[in-house]
């Protein structure tokens, strides 16, 4: 750990911005060697279309030289054939060869007289010059960029092998840090289980219990049941409180409030009902409302049914 003491993430950096320059490089080299190539070969076909020489002068005249010459061998040719006239006749072979030879002599004269000789001085074409430097320089770049490119090939690989042997350390230097973590959080929990072992043991003796609030108490912010829930809940109960309690006290309350009650209880006729403390209101059934007494009246009558009379509430 002491030996790679510096930071990994910065250096892996800078090794990367390292490499992007020089993969720039790269790029800008392969794009300017496409660039000479086609530099050359544009140069390349200005060459074939451009001549090397130009002509600088045309001159036209005879050729005195020769022509003196073949006039000194025309009157060489004369005077032998004056020797031989003198020896033999015309029709003399040797006569005849030399009038051959003096007839040709005569006809390239003639030949050269009448076609001047052409003179033409040349010189080098300065356009031609020019292009052949142009290719020269181009291709000795192109040289230059070929070189710079494979010099800067394997620079990138460098880089690249280095950033990834550092991401390689840097994974191994993570584990090595979680494990140390691990170790020490492992440590540090074994200690306070200890402590705690020694704290209890030390209350064991002591007889003092160790009492830990499980969750700490909060006051809410509303209240656990609604104020106009249980005045909802308390008049409902209320209601059917009252209701039971009405039911109950008419259901056991002996008291007629109606002489059809008084009828139909003793299943006897109703001839009168009278009113508290006053006269009887009448033979027939009263009007309903309100309560009374019932009394038998019994009578010997033979045989006839008993009558009731009521006294009104």
């Amino acid at each position: 750990m002491a030996k790679d003491s510096t930071d990994p993430e910065l250096e892996k950096e800078i090794l990367v911005r390292k490499a992007g320059e020089f993969e720039g490089t790269l790029h800008e080299t392969k794009s300017e060697m496409r660039e000479t190539q086609k530099q050359i070969s544009e140069i390349q076909a200005e060459l074939a279309q451009t001549p090397a020489r130009l002509t600088t002068q045309v001159t036209s005249g005879d050729n005195p030289a020769l022509l003196a010459s073949l006039k000194s061998s025309l009157a060489e040719l004369e005077t032998r054939r004056t020797d031989l006239l003198t020896k033999y006749l015309p029709t003399y072979r040797m006569v005849q060869d030399v009038d051959k030879q003096i007839a040709g002599l005569n006809a390239q004269i003639s030949s050269e007289s009448q076609n001047p000789v052409k003179q033409q001085s040349t010189s080098q074409n300065p356009t031609y010059l020019l292009l052949q430097s142009e290719l020269v320089k181009a291709n000795a770049d192109l040289s230059g960029y070929n070189g710079k490119l494979r010099a800067t090939e394997p620079i990138i690989d460098a880089y690249k092998q280095q950033a990834l042997l550092i991401d390689q350390k840097a994974i191994q230097r993570n584990d090595l840090m979680r494990n140390i973590k691990t170790a020490e959080d492992s440590y540090l929990l074994y200690v306070q289980k200890q402590e705690q072992a020694r704290i209890s043991e030390e209350l064991d003796k002591s007889r003092v219990l160790n009492v830990s609030v499980a969750e700490v108490p909060m006051v809410p912010w509303f209240p656990v049941y609604s104020l106009w829930l249980m005045v909802a809940a308390a008049l409902t109960l209320a209601l059917m409180m009252s209701i039971a309690v009405a039911f109950v006290s008419d259901y056991f309350d002996p008291t007629f409030r109606a002489p059809e009650e008084v009828g139909t209880f003793l299943g006897l006729p109703l001839l009168a009902c009278f009113a508290k403390g006053g006269s009887p209101s009448g033979l027939g059934l009263p009007a309903a409302g309100g309560g009374m007494r019932v009394q038998s009246i019994p009578q010997n009558t033979g045989g006839a049914e008993p009558r009731l009379l009521t006294q009104q509430e």
